[in-house]
This record gives structure tokens, sequence and C-alpha cells, in this order.
């Protein structure tokens, strides 16, 4: 992606900066892997030939037609390995089997299946057992299933016994626990009976419980550790989200204690909330619901090893579990190829409405005009678009096919290029494309014409050509410079380049040591001056496709508020969309500068989920408050003062900060709500008519139809 390697305060890396990173980022990606279990086998054991057929017959039952909905349980799942129980069938990164606690139906644990597997697998995913029966016998099977109520017929969990498949019985779609129940009959000389549960597809969370196999006549059951209450799981929080709602009940922990102490602790160190819980066979559930809106640490401690607690950060917002994807608001993503990545779901808690990722020329064609597009990466691009976000691809980089592999330059491979393009917009059905990635920086650019504007026309040309020939409509974004490079925008658009880019692109990394956002103002002025002036007097927007702070070189803290302060100004100045430099981590390194411009945290071994940094607080924040409000003003106060007015009458919002601390004054008749970047909320009552803001460089939000005065 675009920053990969970047020019950090105007030095180009080496080759073997380059090289460096890419280890580093194989390293990353396999931390990521390890943090999570996954036990697979791919062979059951072999049961004897039956010489009669058995049969299998199911209990008629009576369901109602609209049951009512029994009262959601506070829940936590962890990839387990079940006693008795072998994993089988083709691997499958993305389906993993979890011990659940809180919402059983038996016991303390219940079998919960997830699975983003698309269905029509030849050897689906299956967890099985055998079992010793006696021949020529009647069994019934019972067991106690729950699925998420959705617009299919049918779950895409089912129940396999016999050793031909005969005996499969469909789980019904099921959101109260429900009984299933029907039997079998073994065969003259069957002995060895298996028994499988079935992975046919996605799911979104079946539970299993209380499953059983009882002979007629003896009653006994020969089904080993049905209710799954014998299991091995890693020590580590219980949950796919660290971005949880208001009024949330629980956080869940897996380990292996009888109780667990805890604390909650805000931004500035103060314990919120603390307390003890008790751990269930292996998992407990952590009271929060009247944990308020903010960014708090957690720690988990287990009092007979203090020494070593579960740390992490975690947000609770008012909107994470609605819907408010604002499409001003994008994000860049190295896609990971990751078992059970929950990206997508991060990005949509935070509320972006566009997601930027690079689609690589030469990973796709290999052939000439063959276009092999990677499965999982398409996938991967697909759980975005299903989580609200529009997709920018990149259409980046040479190709060993042309031009030696080199940046193209020559007809043939700008032709092939610009093919290459098309089919990345046909393929994903995206709305945008963006051409090429940092053009006039020479790491990215090998092209031997060079990295100047006049290099760069005539691929922008082919390319925005063919694509609107073949899917009009397609938004044409570049040139994706790095820097707001000025005089090489000049040549572009001298040369006849705005012709064909319907959104202007660059990525301005033009801060200084500091990092302070404000140089933006007069950048993105200067920005939309020049394109009028190439335009007849028409600007064009702008889309900031990169922009972001690693917090390798300034404070955690510093992102957050650089962050807010950037995506507020670029609003204010012709900036259609802003995409925020990245979404995850790169590195688990602290001090790796390429590494740490995430929003988010990579997963651990004890913290299998994505940890928001103060910059993904600070993110959900600005969007929840300016969704649905376009920009109006900038409030006539200090140069050095910054209030932005978002809305009108009483939905207004405005996002202020000065660069020193001040006291800004505001005409109201009504309370103002102020919000800090950290989600906490207090109430201005107005005196003689008038609320007296303290402003400092960290934003706040301002709420109400007020009138700055001074």
């Amino acid at each position: 992606m675009a920053k990969l390697f970047p020019l950090i305060r105007g030095k180009k890396p080496s080759r073997r900066a380059i090289l460096i990173w890419v280890a580093s980022a194989c390293v990353g990606a396999l931390l990521i892997a390890a943090g999570v279990v996954w036990f697979v086998s791919s062979n059951a054991p072999e049961p004897s030939a039956p010489t009669a057929q058995p049969t299998v017959t199911p209990e008629a039952t009576v369901e109602p037609t609209e049951p009512p909905l029994e009262p959601e349980r506070d829940s936590a799942h962890v990839s387990a390995d079940f006693a008795a129980w072998t994993p089988g069938g083709a691997e499958d990164t993305g389906t993993s089997l979890n011990a659940e606690g809180g919402a059983t139906d038996n016991g303390s644990i219940a079998l919960r299946v997830e699975s983003t597997t698309a269905a029509g697998s030849a050897t689906p995913k299956f967890l099985g057992q055998v079992l010793a029966v006696t021949p020529s016998t009647e069994y019934t099977l019972s067991a106690f299933v729950q699925t998420p109520r959705d617009d299919s017929t049918e779950s895409n969990i089912a129940f396999e016994v016999g050793a031909d498949g005969t005996g499969r019985q469909g789980v019904p779609l099921s959101p109260n626990w429900t009984e299933m129940k029907w039997t079998y009959t073994t065969g003259a000389e069957e002995t060895a009976l298996p028994i499988r549960i079935m992975v046919l597809g996605p799911s979104a969370g079946a539970r299993i419980d209380a499953f059983t196999a009882v002979a007629t006549g003896t009653g006994v059951d020969v089904m080993d550790n049905g209710s799954f209450e014998t299991y091995d799981a890693p020590t580590q929080l219980a949950t796919k989200t660290l971005i949880l709602a208001t009024g949330r009940a629980s956080l869940g922990v897996a380990w292996r204690t009888d109780v667990v102490d805890w604390n909650f602790v805000d931004r500035l160190g103060a314990v919120v909330t603390a307390g003890q819980t008790a751990v269930a066979n292996g998992i407990g559930l952590i009271p929060m619901a009247d944990l308020p809106q903010g960014y708090y640490t957690v720690n988990i401690i287990n009092p007979q090893d203090p020494a070593n607690p579960i740390q992490t950060s975690l947000m609770v917002i008012d909107s994470a579990d609605t819907n408010h994807a604002d499409p001003r608001f994008g994000v860049g993503v190295h896609l990971n190829h990751t078992v059970g990545d929950t990206s997508p779901h991060v990005a949509s808690q935070l509320g972006f409405g566009n997601m930027r990722t690079d689609a690589t020329w030469s990973y796709v064609e290999k052939t000439p005009a063959v276009y092999d597009f990677r499965e999982d990466e398409t996938a991967e691009m697909k759980a975005f678009e299903a989580n609200g976000m529009a997709l920018l691809p990149i259409s980046d980089y040479g190709n060993d096919l042309y031009d030696s592999g080199d940046t193209p330059s020559s007809s043939t491979a700008i032709d092939a290029f610009a093919k290459y393009t098309s089919e990345v917009v046909g393929h994903l059905g995206s709305k945008s494309v963006e051409v090429y990635n940092e053009f006039n920086n020479p790491p990215m650019n090998t092209s031997a014409c060079g990295a100047t504007a006049e290099c760069y026309l005539p691929l922008l040309a082919a390319t925005a050509n063919q694509v609107r020939a073949d899917h009009p409509g397609t938004t044409i974004v570049g040139p994706a410079i790095a820097h707001h490079d000025d005089a090489w925008l000049t040549a572009l658009y001298q040369a006849g380049g705005l012709q064909y880019l319907d959104a202007i692109s660059f990525h301005p990394y033009d801060y200084d040591a500091v990092g302070a956002p404000e140089f933006l103002i007069p950048a993105l002025q200067q920005a939309t001056d020049r394109i009028r002036e190439y335009n007849n007097g028409v600007a064009k927007p702008i889309w900031m496709t990169e922009l972001g702070w690693t917090t390798s070189g300034v404070s955690e803290a510093s992102q957050a508020k650089y962050l807010i302060r950037a995506q507020t100004i670029a609003l204010a100045n012709n900036v259609e969309k802003f995409f925020w430099y990245d979404l995850v981590n790169d590195s688990t390194d602290p001090a790796s500068h390429e590494g740490n411009f995430g929003l988010v945290k990579q997963v651990s071994a004890t913290v299998p989920a994505l940890a928001p940094k103060p910059a993904g607080m600070a993110q959900a924040m600005l969007i929840q408050e300016v969704t649905g409000k376009a920009f109006v003003s900038r409030d006539a106060l200090a140069d050095t003062t910054y209030s932005y007015v978002f809305g009108e009458g009483d939905a207004t919002t405005r996002v202020a900060w000065s660069a020193a601390p001040v006291t800004a004054t505001y005409s109201s008749t009504e309370p103002v709500h102020v919000t800090t970047m950290y989600g906490v909320s207090s109430v201005l009552v107005p005196e003689n008519g008038q609320v007296r803001v303290d402003l400092t460089d960290e934003p706040i939000f301002i709420d109400g139809n007020i009138v700055a005065v001074g």
C-alpha cells in the first residue's frame, strides 16, 4: 500500500529498508496466527462395516410457527479442543469450534460453531467421534440446538450418523434452544458408529448441547462428552471485539481458575470499577453493563498468579452496535489472510464508509490476458463491503510479463495495465479505482521513463479510457502521489491530466517533527485553487487517500488528537473523502515506524481481539458526532483557535480546539453538551445568555444551536 515505504522527513528508504519491512510484516502475520488455537484432524477412526443396512428414523416433532424468543443470555466463547471429539475434514481456516460459557442448555459449556467458509466443500469440516454400539439395536439420538435467525430456510450445521452418511439430520433454524430427536438402528455386525457434527457453510454461532445416544431398553448413553464440558483452551480474553456498546452486560475470559479479580481504569489512571468474578468450568463473565462511554484499560488477575495479568485497552461507545457508516471517512487496510480476521467488523464499528487496499497487478495476471484473482483476497475485500464499506482498490506496480516487471512505460505494458485495472473494477464491482500508488516516489516507481507527471499521464489516460469504456460511471481517482507536490500536480494539470480524473488524490505526509496537522489548511487551499486554475474555475473533489501518524514518532494521545484535527480540517477544505492510514498496526514492535500507524493493535495469545488505541476511540467519536452533518463554516475566532461547524439548528456540532489554552465564548439560551474525544460528556449551563468553553489542543465536540462571540 501507499505508505509501505514512505518518504520520512524528506528521506528516501533504501532497498535494504524495504526488505526489512517485508520481513517484519511476515513475522507480524505469524504472530497473529499464533494467537488462535486450531485443532484439525483429517481422519476419524474407520468403523467396522455392517452386514445389514442400519436404519435412521426421525421422530416427528411439532414446533410453534413463531416461538417466543428466549431472553438473550450473556455468554463468552473460546477456540477449544473437546475431549473424545476429533476435528476432521478439509483443512478449514475459516471455521472454529468453540467452548461457550453462559448461554448453555446443560451444564456450564456448550459447543459453538463459527464459520465464514462458503458452502459446497467436498470434504466439509466436522467434529466427530466413534461410538461403541451393540449390533441390531435401536438408539435414540437427541441434541439441543440453537442457531441465529436469518433469511435461510435451514442452518449450515448437520448431524451425520453412520459410516455411509445416510443418517444426516439438518439442524433447523431455532433462535430458542430446541431439542432434536431421531432414532438409528445398528446393523447386524455394527459395533462402531461414527457420529459427526458437520459444518456445511457459514455459521454466525450455532450452539449445540446435551448430545446423547441412548440404547433402547437399557437407557445407556454411549455418547462421550456430549455436553462438551471437558475441553482444553488457551488462557485469554473470550471476546471477538474490544469495541463494545454501552449497556453490554459482560466481558468474557477463559482461564482455568476459580475466580478472577478485575478493574477498569480510565485514560487518566483512575479506577472506574472493580470486582471479582467466579469462573465456571474455565469461562467467566466480567460484568460491565454500567460502564459509561469511554476509553479504558481492563486488568484481569488470577489471584493465584497476580504477576501475570491479562491487560488490554477497550472502547465503550453508544453507537458500537448501530450502523452509522459515514461515506466521507475511509481507512487503509493491508490484507493479511489471517484466520478469523475481525478487522472488517472493527472498521464497521468505528464507522468507516470506505476501505482502500492494494490490488497488485503481478499477483493476478501471471499469463498474458489471464486474470486469476486470489479467492482469499477477494473474500477479504468483500468482507469489508459486507460490513458497509465501499471498496477503493489501488491498481498498482509492475508485472514481470511486461517491461521486465518495472512500472509500465512501454505502450504494450501501459495497455496491459489498463486492461488489468478494468478487470479489477469488474471483478470487485467497485464504484471507484485508484490508478497507481505514489508514482512520484522512487521506491514505488521503477519506470524507465521516470517519476514525472509526464510519465504518469499515458498510464492514467489509457487506464481511465479503458475503465470508462468497460464500466461507465466508475470514479477514476489519482494520481495518489506522495506528499502534496504542487509542482508535480501543476505539471500533470498543464499536460491535460484533469480530464482523466474524477477525484484528485495525494498523500500529504508533510508535517514537521512536531506533527501538528494545521499545515493542511494552506496546503488544501492551494490544492483547490490549482485545480480551479486548470479546470475553467471549477473545483474537483479531493480524496485524501492516505494520511496518518505513527505512534513510534508521536504519543498515542497525540495520534488521536491529530486524527480529529486533520480530518476536520480536510472536510472543511474540499476533501470529499479522507482515508486514514491505517487500520491495524503492521508490527508488534512499538519502535517500528511503519508498524504503528494503526487505529488498533494486533492480536496476541492472551488478547485475541484487535485492541483499540486512543486514535480508534477518537475516530469513532468524530464519526459519531458528525455523521449526517455537512460542514457549514469555521467560526470567526482567533487565528489559532479552531471551531468548525457541522450541521444546522439543534443538530449542530462543533469540532473545536486551540493551539494554546483559551476560553471561547458562545451565545446560547439552552444547556450545551460538550464531549471529549474519549467520549466523556458534560453539560454547560448558560449564564447571561452565554457559555464559556475551555479549549486546548485536544479537540472536543460542542453540541447545540449556539453562536461564537469571542
